[in-house]
């Protein structure tokens, strides 16, 4: 039974997830918006698991460790979406941090070397890295994934 409207697979939903974060492109300061593609880009590798793992031969046991382990971005997402909704992460160790809006003296146009405006993501390991590009990998990753292995066009 579904209980997501017009979603009604993971195929349905990572298009889902392709239009926000569209949307997120237009306004990259948008914390509301960033949450959102995380959140969408969490569940769309929870629905492959889901529907895929019964169907798929060699499909992975722990489908969230496997991406994680390919795509550390999708692991950012995992924590951001988790930590928004539940406030906090304390059930795994989280690979981000903290989260920030930098306000930079320079507009989003200019080249990361500026000190520009945009949403950080401070990592465990100290290391910073900016939430636009994370999104974009982690979304190439999954939509490769449904091409080069489910065999799915998105």
């Amino acid at each position: 039974m579904s209980h997501s409207f017009d979603i009604k697979n993971s195929k349905d939903l990572y298009l889902e997830f392709s239009r926000r974060v569209d949307e997120y492109q237009v306004e990259p300061m948008s914390s509301g918006s960033a949450v959102i593609c995380a959140i969408f880009c969490w569940h769309i590798i929870e629905w492959i698991s889901q529907e895929y793992s019964e169907k798929t031969p060699d499909f992975p046991k722990d489908f969230g460790g496997y991406v994680k382990k390919e795509c550390p971005s999708i692991s950012y997402m995992q924590d951001i979406a988790n930590g928004s909704k539940h406030m906090g992460i304390i059930r795994y160790k989280p690979a981000v941090k903290s989260t920030k809006s930098h306000k930079g003296v320079f507009s989003n146009a200019f080249s990361k070397a500026f000190d520009v405006s945009c949403l950080k993501m401070e990592l465990e390991d100290g290391k910073e890295v900016y939430f636009d590009e994370e999104i974009n990998k982690a979304k190439e990753f999954i939509q490769n994934y449904f091409v080069r292995v489910l065999n799915e066009n998105v």
